[in-house]
């Protein structure tokens, strides 16, 4: 019997705090976690990946030559939504549509929240080409980085000629060049609004997500790597950076998480589970039932309608990093504001000052004070008690306090509100705790909705980098059929891209599993004739990715107990790590167990059982 070859692989999930990495040679894996750096995240990529590769035993030119296969994940686009942070847009539409966008309303929802009203100009499908460049010009010279042109669907063609008309005068290769995006490039749909709204959001992404991808990929090739970069998509595809969007990137890290959920929650038999995963600015809610996920083909981002098909997950402005205020009333809201990584909590002592979430854990105890964190960050519970004091009068521990239980109520209704409207009791839930910050809140939060079982994982810290690295490699294409059209001429040209685009990532198209989905009144009965009710046709390509490994746990340390500030006194609490905890061994809480530097916080009134290598389940036992 001959061994299985050899897979190297790489998965990366970036995301507003930290970068994470699972990295695997086929028969070990290593796990890392690194401060995302704002100002320049493609450092936290290679100082993340260098690590891995010398975990690995590898110099990182060594590793990156031997790579079979890299993907990357990032919830950098997320995060710009959350805190409003993308670029700024211009948009031209036809007369009579800046108000609506096309829309039934006005203003458009997104005006005011990815556009500004006055960045939005009307213009002729017919215009000439000084006129189009005017406007170009006087968008450009308020601030705008991106323009969308978005006519009515029967003007796709003019859409076409206004962009040759600017380019005409002013060349991609001009320093002076104008970025131009098409609404029915960007979404190939009929609803005008709809195209319209998301090429918007698209564009509010588009220059930092594209600055992020290329500058990645160019220094990975330059520092060895031999295939393709495959940056993720909020569908859980994937592709070379090249035919990505910006848009379809957003959410990719959160919903590799909820891809390997649903995964975990077939292995385990868990009818309902819902993913916890709480990083350091964001908390990402996804509803699993049967081992399966919803898509949603036109979810609503910050009350904007857009077309982007993404897992029903809920995104709130919670996380680690997040600043906690407090009003004249003395009311404490945690978020959606981060410090970030970078100056951090005023617990990472890195110029932080303000309260975050993370500074409450410490100085109550669930994170010790000099404990050391991924990139050389220690824990000083001074520096958090001194940012946490104003919030209380005075008394830092007072404001660690409302800061987590400011946290976990808002994070409690948003988890019910997903309940609710699925229509699921709580007492049915399995909740999955992971990020950064998701085993250490995800007690509390059960606790107040009503959920009794929480599962926790080794990897839990970069449980979506892991999916990235372990998920199925999918490609979707899928395009429109017009009046008339045979829907199998479509069909076999989007088959065709498929298999070019497969072959040109370095993968097996012949090993591919193709299906091909047909939409509209006729869809069911293309035949040798060419049926006219197919509207749509959507071909996708699945290869399986080789097993990722496990990782392996460190060699544990020996418990302690320490007084911790549970929810009404501090209690003398276990501090166990997780390598000494044996199989099926159960462990009753308070108690905080720690692995891999993720902390699981186990409430008084839980227990907790280790299962397989993996995992750990919690109870609530009263």
């Amino acid at each position: 019997m001959t061994d299985s070859p050899v897979m190297y692989s790489a998965g990366m999930d970036m995301g507003g705090t930290f970068t994470d990495g699972y990295f695997s040679d086929g028969r070990r894996a290593v796990v890392v976690k690194v401060p995302t750096t704002h100002f320049d995240p493609t450092r936290s990529v290679m100082a993340c990946l260098g690590s891995g590769a010398a975990r690995l035993g590898f110099t990182l030119e060594d590793f990156l030559a031997t790579v079979d296969l890299f993907r990357l994940a990032t919830t950098i686009g997320t995060n710009s939504v959350v805190t409003g942070s993308g670029d700024p847009v211009g948009v031209m539409v036809e007369p009579g549509a800046a108000g609506s966008l096309y829309g039934p309303n006005e203003p458009n929802p997104a005006i005011g929240t990815f556009v500004r009203a006055d960045h939005i100009v009307d213009v002729e499908a017919s215009e000439r080409a000084e006129t189009v460049l005017g406007l170009c010009r006087d968008l450009i010279a308020h601030g705008v980085r991106q323009v969308v042109v978005s006519l009515k669907r029967q003007h796709r063609t003019d859409e076409e000629r206004l962009r040759r008309l600017v380019r005409d005068r002013y060349p991609a290769h001009y320093l002076r060049s104008i970025p131009l995006i098409l609404g029915s490039e960007v979404a190939d749909v009929d609803d005008d609004e709809l195209r319209t709204t998301t090429a918007i959001l698209n564009a509010y992404l588009s220059r930092p997500m594209a600055k992020l991808l290329y500058r990645t990929e160019g220094l990975l090739q330059h520092a060895g790597l031999a295939v393709p970069l495959l940056a993720v998509r909020s569908d859980g595809s994937c592709s070379r950076t090249a035919r990505a969007t910006a848009i379809s990137t957003y959410s990719s890290g959160p919903a590799a998480g909820l891809a390997l959920v649903a995964a975990e929650a077939r292995v385990h038999g868990d009818a309902v589970a819902v993913g916890f995963d709480m990083g350091g600015t964001t908390l990402d809610l996804g509803l699993v039932r049967d081992g399966a996920y919803q898509v949603d083909p036109t979810p609503v981002i910050r009350g904007v309608r857009v077309w982007l098909p993404v897992p029903g997950l809920v995104s709130v402005g919670l996380g680690g990093s997040s600043i906690a205020t407090v009003d004249d009333a003395g009311t404490v809201t945690v978020g959606p504001a981060s410090a970030g990584a970078v100056p951090g909590p005023a617990a990472f002592n890195r110029g932080g000052t303000a309260p975050t979430l993370t500074d409450a854990d410490v100085v109550l105890g669930f994170l010790n004070d000099g404990q050391a964190l991924a990139g050389d960050i220690v824990l000083d519970a001074e520096r958090a008690a001194a940012a946490l004091a104003p919030l209380a009068g005075g008394d830092p521990v007072e404001g660690a306090g409302l800061v987590r239980s400011a946290a976990h109520d808002r994070a409690a209704s948003a988890l019910a509100d997903l309940l609710a409207d699925a229509g699921i009791d709580p007492a049915a839930v399995t909740l999955y705790a992971f990020g950064g910050a998701g085993g250490l809140h995800a007690g509390a939060v059960a606790e107040r909705v009503g959920i009794g079982r929480v599962r926790s994982f080794v990897h839990g810290g970069v449980f979506s980098a892991r999916g990235v690295a372990g998920g199925p490699l999918r490609q979707v294409y899928e395009a429109g059929v017009e009046p008339g059209q045979d829907p199998r001429v479509v069909t076999d040209r989007l088959m065709a891209r498929a298999r070019l685009d497969l072959e040109t990532e370095r993968l097996a198209p012949d090993d591919a599993r193709i299906a091909v989905d047909l939409h509209g009144p006729g869809a069911g009965a293309v035949g040798p004739d060419r049926d006219p009710g197919v509207t749509r046709v959507v071909v996708t390509a699945v290869l399986d990715s080789p097993p990722v490994p496990s990782v392996e746990l460190d060699r544990p340390v020996p418990p302690i107990r320490r007084n911790v500030g549970w929810a009404g006194a501090p209690l003398l609490t276990t501090a166990v790590d997780l390598a000494g905890l044996a199989e099926g061994e159960t462990l009753d809480g308070p108690a905080l167990i720690v692995g891999l530097g993720t902390v699981h916080a186990l409430p008084p009134g839980w227990t907790g059982r280790r299962q397989g290598h993996d995992g750990l389940l919690w109870e609530r036992s009263r």
